[in-house]
């Protein structure tokens, strides 16, 4: 990571031909590739300001361009990247570099995250029609009938929720791909202060008291609540969930605690999504709702 970093920071030339080819070998790894293709433009924001990211951003913008009019590709992909991917993290991560909070990134990312759904919602039957799709055709491939099966089983689960889940992949990508690019720049520039960052993680106490009745309304109104408030709700229970994360974190640390917790933690996340969810998410508003003041981490790594 330390000469990868060095590499892209040596000059613009360098830092579009790395980005290119990241996002290039991200095709081959497509649950990374928000991460790949993001996190070295986070870099390059963090450390040489918006500008200079968005002149990198435009550069691998047209390399890219003319890379896929070779290949006979379609040119919009790279559109598609510049607009969900190098902007929203140059946004960010121009936040947290004039802040110093990463609290603040994280609501900025809630942000664009609103505004995406907006968008969403006023062009939903054409997602949804297009998500569908893709859908019949990987039911149309499958190896086999069983496979076929479940293809539709995932579809009717999915279809209602569509919005949500393409929100909530956006949201979770973006702050952790600015995350992911302030840590990149701790280890070259300030090693160890991505750690103290990270514990004093918090989000205005002013956003509380709406999560809290957004959460009381959903409980009593349940299906019956307008389909855009419940993906609002979810994106503001995103950024509670980081915020739970830094608390859960801190609180390990400062109590001296081993870290094989924190490793039970992200693994029962695969194994029981939703529960470890839930218990990060209400920690983090908890921690809001007590509002104390972040315990100062120690130096040591």
């Amino acid at each position: 990571m330390r000469a990868l970093g060095n590499y892209l920071l040596r000059s613009r030339f360098h830092s579009i031909l790395t980005v290119s080819v990241l996002t290039v070998l991200s095709v081959f790894v497509s649950p990374l590739s928000y991460f790949l293709s993001g996190a070295p433009i986070g870099l390059v924001t963090l450390r040489k300001g918006p500008v200079i990211g968005l002149q990198v951003a435009l550069g691998s913008l047209l390399f890219l361009a003319l890379i896929a009019m070779m290949a006979k590709a379609q040119p919009v992909i790279p559109a598609a990247l510049m607009i969900f991917v190098w902007l929203p993290v140059i946004i960010c991560s121009s936040v947290l570099r004039a802040t110093q909070s990463q609290g603040l990134s994280v609501l900025g990312a809630g942000v664009l995250g609103i505004v995406f759904a907006t968008y969403i919602h006023a062009t939903l039957d054409y997602i949804r029609e297009w998500w569908l799709t893709w859908f019949d055709r990987w039911k149309e491939y499958a190896p086999s009938e069983l496979t076929a099966q479940q293809f539709g089983q995932i579809r009717e689960t999915v279809e209602p929720l569509i919005s949500t889940f393409i929100l909530s992949g956006f949201v979770i990508s973006l702050i952790t791909t600015v995350l992911l690019s302030r840590w990149w720049q701790s280890i070259l520039f300030n090693p160890g202060g991505f750690r103290n960052e990270f514990y004093s993680l918090k989000l205005p106490r002013s956003l509380v008291f709406p999560t809290l009745l957004g959460i009381f309304a959903l409980l009593f109104i349940g299906n019956n609540m307008p389909l855009a408030l419940r993906d609002v709700l979810v994106i503001v229970l995103i950024l509670y969930l980081y915020q739970g994360l830094s608390s859960i974190h801190r609180y390990i640390h400062n109590k001296g605690f081993s870290r094989i917790w924190l490793i039970i933690m992200y693994v029962s996340f695969f194994l029981s999504p939703r529960i470890i969810l839930l218990i990060v998410t209400g920690a983090g508003i908890t921690n809001a709702c007590l509002g104390k003041t972040t315990e100062s981490a120690d130096k040591r790594v």
